[in-house]
């Protein structure tokens, strides 16, 4: 992933659980004779899981504390955002503590989390979508500070390790729309979302239900690559509503999905659809995928700029009766921008690596 943008936005959310009670030791009287031994030592905490990182990642930005939320990660972990460069390790950290320097009060939360468990000494998976609202009071991508608020949904797609720290990390969110709240980008933005107050966990199952639903939504996204209209449409549901979050308004309709298909299919020559990972999780589905084109038509209020694009994004999908029935992508408008020649990334504040 290319480019610089601000980083450290996590997909966070507030998902602190009740306190357990210590579990006591039933009282059986010994037998004759028998040596009564001292009790076992009182059992280990549990594994460090994906709500409990996510958990440390949220308090982390609403107390401002970088080195709390550089403990959700290994050591060596990797962040990797759609249109900026890799943060590894203590860079990581860093670029947190860029973030809040800019914007000290932001508040985040996660709405949905899909997950699949541990397996095999692996700590599994989570994609994680989430909410962050924050407001500009110090210099950002090249914007003086002028109070303004912003907020974006956003999703961070994170590997863990045996322990439940993160040790790679895939987040998307649309840089673009934030820049445009506060004045650097002239345009349509969407309004700053509301801040979740819960979050719905879906665990994946391994039904067969779950492979099936992975099939259907790589199929509708095949056909869009081949430019099938009737396959496309035909994957959806009759009440389907699609959300493409780098645009300025959602497709609510299958008329209104249509409109989606016309846009890629008549703005982009050679398109390509690269699907690079997709899970199932109970009736939801996620892919990561990286979209490439050569722009030869007006698109999305920008002129035909003849360039070569490469677009990393995910999409999230809801299936029911086994067509999409909802789905949101998320992406960084600003990689679209840049590499488009629309927008050139201003210098950014040097990153101030820990213990440094």
């Amino acid at each position: 992933m290319r480019g610089t943008i601000l980083g450290g936005l996590v997909l966070l959310m507030a998902c602190g659980g009740e306190t357990q009670k210590a579990v006591e030791t039933p009282k059986v009287a010994p037998p004759p004779s028998a040596t009564v031994e001292a009790p076992d030592a009182a059992p280990a905490a549990p594994p460090f899981d994906a709500f409990t990182a996510a958990r440390t990642i949220m308090e982390g930005f609403n107390r401002q504390d970088s080195m709390k939320y550089g403990g959700a990660y290994t050591a060596d972990a990797v962040l990797a955002i759609a249109g900026s460069p890799d943060y590894k390790g203590a860079q990581i950290v860093a670029e947190h503590q860029r973030l809040i320097e800019a914007f000290p009060d932001t508040r985040m939360n996660g709405f949905r989390l899909l997950s699949v468990g541990n397996k095999d000494g692996d700590g599994g998976l989570a994609v994680l979508e989430w909410v962050l609202s924050a407001t500009q009071q110090s210099d950002w991508m090249g914007v003086k500070p002028a109070r303004k608020g912003v907020g974006v949904r956003g999703v961070s797609v994170m590997w863990l390790a045996g322990d439940g720290t993160i040790k790679n990390e895939h987040r998307y969110y649309d840089v673009a729309n934030m820049l445009g709240q506060v004045g650097g980008l002239p345009g349509k933005w969407r309004a700053i979302p509301m801040i979740p107050a819960q979050m719905k966990s879906v665990p994946a199952t391994g039904a067969a239900s779950e492979s099936a639903n992975v099939d259907t939504v790589k199929k509708m996204l095949a056909s869009l690559e081949a430019k099938k209209e009737a396959d496309f449409l035909g994957a959806q549901n009759d009440s389907v509503e699609l959300d493409d979050l780098t645009r300025s308004e959602s497709y609510l309709t299958i008329a209104d999905t249509k409109k989606m298909y016309d846009a890629w299919t008549k703005s982009f020559t050679d398109l390509k659809i690269a699907i690079t990972n997709a899970w199932g999780f109970g009736d939801f589905v996620a892919i990561e995928m990286v979209v490439t084109g050569k722009q030869t038509g007006a698109f999305d209020g920008y002129l035909a700029s003849g360039k070569a694009l490469s677009l990393h994004k995910v999409g999230v999908y809801q299936m029911k009766d086994g067509k999409v029935f909802k789905g949101w992508t998320y992406g960084n408008g600003l990689e679209m921008r840049v590499q488009m020649g629309t927008f050139k990334m201003p210098p950014m504040t040097p990153l101030k690596t820990p213990g440094k």
